[in-house]
């Protein structure tokens, strides 16, 4: 994970935009989805199974989402983001958050809002909230509940046994 003062740095940035999370992000075809789990909960795997299955990772630990002046929500990797390619990823527009859960793979496409900014606050998805004031504290999570609601989240379940082309298409399908 980068380091905190470089975290809050980007949080600082996209504040009344987006928010900077502890989630990974994978686009396909100029669409990128952030994957949202507590540590251990597969946000490494589910990424390196995509990107083996033909996407393009955006963030492995760290994603920041922000909207752009155009009014386009997008997904960027952290400023620590180390690529092994010498290239950094292109920003993406984003398709929608996912909730990991382990289990037999299946795509559940569409939770309450509610409840999918709650679920992402309980899991502590924004970054150095703790490090914020009380303003910027309430600018990030406002950041998350408009992506959330722009872009919609669900819950992806999947085991470590399933193959990359078939998790990709459950994605996409």
């Amino acid at each position: 994970m980068p380091n905190k003062p470089l975290l809050k740095v980007e949080t600082l940035a996209v504040l009344g935009r987006g928010a900077v999370l502890h989630a990974s992000c994978v686009a396909f075809d100029g669409r990128a989805f952030v994957f949202m789990a507590r540590s251990g909960g597969g946000k490494s795997t589910i990424s390196g199974k995509l990107e083996e299955a033909g996407g393009t990772l955006i963030g492995d630990d760290v994603t920041i989402i922000s909207r752009g002046t155009d009014g386009v929500l997008r997904a960027m990797p952290c400023g620590s983001f180390r690529p092994e390619s010498p290239s950094r990823p292109d920003v993406e527009g984003l398709s929608g958050f996912f909730f990991l859960e382990f289990g037999s793979l299946l795509k559940i496409p569409l939770l309450d809002t509610g409840y999918a900014f709650y679920r992402a606050m309980r899991q502590s998805q924004v970054l150095v909230m703790r490090y914020l004031d009380t303003e910027a504290r309430a600018a990030a999570a406002e950041g998350l509940r408009e992506a959330l609601l722009y872009a919609g989240a669900g819950v992806l379940r999947f085991s470590l046994g399933d193959e990359p082309a078939a998790v990709r298409d459950c994605l996409l399908g």
